[in-house]
Parts: C-alpha cells; sequence; structure tokens
C-alpha cells in the first residue's frame, strides 16, 4: 500500500506544522459560508377552482326587453384537472436557478484548486528550504577544501548559481503563498494535511467514477423532463373529462312558467383525443428531442470520464513505480552513507550529495503527486460530484 503518509520521509516534510493551522474543513466551511444558497423561485399561492369557465349570453327580439333571452354556461372542473394543475405549478416553483448552480460548482472547483495549491506550496517551500541548506553547507565545505584538494571550480560555480535559483524559487512561492492567504482571509500561514485523502484511496475512487451523476442528466434537464411529463397528465386528464358544461337559459316571459320561461342543459363529450391530438404530439416530439440531448450529453460526458480516468491511471502508475524505485534508492544511499560516516577521515561532500540528490528527488516525487490531485479533480469534476449539494470534502480521508 502507498500511501502519501507512507512516503513522508521521502518527501522531507517538515515534521509538525503550527497549532494554528487549517484543515480543508475549516477551509472549506469559511469559504463557502459567503456564498448564498441557491434560490428556487417563489410564486404566490394559487387555488384553482372548481369552475373553468363562466360564460354569459343574452339575447333581445325586436329590442323588447321584456322578450330578453339569457343564457348562462359554467364548464366545471374535475379532480383530476386540478391535481394535475396543482403538480405543475408545484413543478415551476422547483425550477432549479442553472445558473448559479453552475456558478456553485465553479466556485467549488476553484476552492479544490487553491486548497491543493496552497497544500503542495507549503511541501515545495519545506523541501527547498532544506535543500538550500545543503547546498550551503556544501558551498562551505568545498570553500574549505580549496588548495588542500583538487576541487573542481566548476561545482563551486553550479552550487551559487543553484542556490540563487533556489532563492528566486522560494520568494515566488511566498507570493503565491501569501496571495491565497489574503483572497479567503486565513489568519494562518500553514495549512494542516494531516487527512489529505490517499493514493489508495484515490484509486478505490476510480472504480466508482462512473457514478450516477455521469449517467444522469443534470438538474436542469431532469427538470424540463419531468415538466413535460406533467403536461401530458394535464392533458390527459382534460382528455378524460366528461361534462363539458352545465346550461341555464331564460327566455323571457311566458304562459307556462316552468316549460318556456326557464331551462337547465347538460353538454357531455366523449373522452377522445380529438383536437388535442396536435398539443400532445408536440408534447411528445418536444420530450423526444430532450431524451435524444440527453443520450447525447450522456455519451459526450462519458468519453470525457474514460480520458481522464485514463489519464489519473497513468499518472498513478507512474508515480508507483517512481516511488518504488526511489524507495529502493533511497535505502541503497542511506546504506552507502552510514558505511562513509563509518570510514575514518571520510570526506562530507559525498553525504552532502546524497542529500542533494534526496531532496531533489523530493521535489520530482511533488510534480507527481501534483499531476494526480488535479487529475483527481478532473475526474471529480467531469462526473458532477463537485457541484453536490450540500457540500462535500473530496480531499479528506
Amino acid at each position: 500500500m502507498w500511501r502519501v503518509s507512507n512516503i513522508v520521509l521521502f518527501l522531507c516534510l517538515v515534521q509538525g506544522l503550527s497549532a494554528q493551522s487549517y484543515s480543508s474543513d475549516d477551509f472549506f466551511r469559511q469559504s463557502l459560508s459567503q456564498l448564498h444558497q441557491l434560490e428556487i423561485l417563489t410564486l404566490d399561492p394559487v387555488s384553482f377552482p372548481w369552475i373553468e369557465e363562466i360564460e354569459l349570453r343574452t339575447e333581445t327580439r325586436d329590442f323588447d326587453l321584456d322578450m330578453q333571452e339569457i343564457m348562462v354556461r359554467v364548464s366545471p372542473s374535475t379532480p383530476q384537472i386540478r391535481r394535475a394543475q396543482a403538480a405543475l405549478l408545484a413543478h415551476y416553483k422547483s425550477e432549479p436557478d442553472k445558473d448559479s448552480a453552475d456558478l456553485y460548482g465553479d466556485v467549488v472547483l476553484n476552492l479544490y484548486g487553491d486548497w491543493l495549491s496552497l497544500y503542495f506550496i507549503e511541501r515545495e517551500l519545506a523541501i527547498t528550504d532544506s535543500l538550500q541548506l545543503v547546498l550551503t553547507d556544501r558551498q562551505k565545505v568545498l570553500a574549505r577544501q580549496l588548495g588542500t584538494l583538487d576541487i573542481d571550480l566548476r561545482e563551486l560555480v553550479r552550487l551559487e548559481t543553484d542556490r540563487n535559483d533556489l532563492s528566486q524559487k522560494v520568494f515566488e512561492l511566498e507570493l503565491e503563498k501569501k496571495a491565497l492567504v489574503e483572497r479567503y482571509g486565513l489568519e494562518v500561514t500553514a495549512v494542516s494535511h494531516r487527512e489529505l485523502i490517499s493514493l489508495d484511496d484515490i484509486k478505490a475512487n476510480l472504480v466508482s467514477a462512473v457514478s450516477s451523476q455521469t449517467a444522469a442528466s443534470d438538474g436542469k434537464t431532469q427538470w424540463e423532463r419531468e415538466g413535460l411529463n406533467r403536461e401530458l397528465a394535464l392533458e390527459e386528464a382534460e382528455r378524460k373529462k366528461v361534462i363539458d358544461f352545465i346550461q341555464f337559459k331564460y327566455r323571457g316571459p311566458s304562459a307556462d312558467l316552468f316549460r318556456e320561461k326557464y331551462s337547465l342543459g347538460l353538454g357531455f363529450r366523449l373522452p377522445t383525443y380529438g383536437n388535442r391530438k396536435l398539443k400532445v404530439a408536440e408534447l411528445m416530439h418536444e420530450k423526444s428531442m430532450l431524451d435524444k440531448e440527453v443520450g447525447l450529453d450522456i455519451e459526450e460526458r462519458a468519453k470525457q470520464l474514460v480520458e481522464v480516468r485514463s489519464d489519473l491511471v497513468l499518472e498513478l502508475t507512474k508515480a508507483e513505480h517512481f516511488f518504488d524505485l526511489k524507495n529502493q534508492e533511497r535505502k541503497h544511499l542511506d546504506e552507502l552513507e552510514n558505511l562513509i560516516k563509518n570510514k575514518v577521515g571520510f570526506n562530507p561532500q559525498i553525504v552532502l550529495q546524497i542529500k542533494e540528490h534526496h531532496l531533489k528527488e523530493s521535489l520530482k516525487s511533488l510534480e507527481y503527486l501534483e499531476d494526480i490531485y488535479f487529475d483527481y479533480l478532473k475526474l471529480l469534476s467531469v462526473d458532477g460530484r463537485l457541484s453536490t449539494v450540500p457540500f462535500v470534502n473530496y480531499l479528506k480521508a
């Protein structure tokens, strides 16, 4: 098992961070607290009536008001229609704010990236500081040996230029770290990496990379599909409506009050699609096009996921081989160093060269780790896990 914690010595990381250092949970909690939660569209409460339409008609005979004819026609609703209308309205209220959701995903991705940048900046600073000390010691030893041994002056020049290059690198890293600390208003100068997810856990996450997040469309598309389903349900409820209208008619004065003056009528309709066929066909076509679009989107996302997953597997494989190789190398060089130290009058230059080599290889190891963790972020972004609400810390073991 080749966890990050198992190669701490190999990376020459500083033992013990400041007691005030921030964990990833602290960092994300503080940064995300400034974000507003995604807002849901709000509409005024609506009560759906039992009567859909009231129609009033009047007609006169020779402009004689005594002979005025009045007809009132009422179109009733049904429980099925009212339930379908209420469901459709509830659906409208639940419309997701896609722009805010996209913004949230971008913000979270940037937070993950900046947190990892802080982590790797601190690791590189720790190694670089140690390397500067070793180069300085080598310069001092070579300077004392001038005139007593056959010294390669080009090595002195190389040490001086390397030390200056490292000084510039440290300066740039400190600037980057300061910018990140100030950007998020952190009151500490160190971040805690004790709970950082291990490489073994990242490998395990590759198995579940083809997640339900990828197999399903995004929330907005699901909402649109559900809206079409509810519109179809409303059309179906209206198709099954049997009583079309209830009609009351007043025909004006008559000798027979109840036979001729008043009348009551009912209008029925057969539950066939009739002129609703066009509307239903339109909705079915929209649903079919949406499903096709979703299918293409899933196919494209799956292709991206395969590519990102392949890149991550490649980085993990290269890193595993490199770490195994360098662990064996370190073991052999440590044995050689002990032999040299036990020799009377040994040349400290050789011991310092071994330490310099270890530190430079540690910087290479850090590059491998950085590639792995940022490819891991890409994987989480492509399969949709970074955009999940509520927030989940995927960098925590």
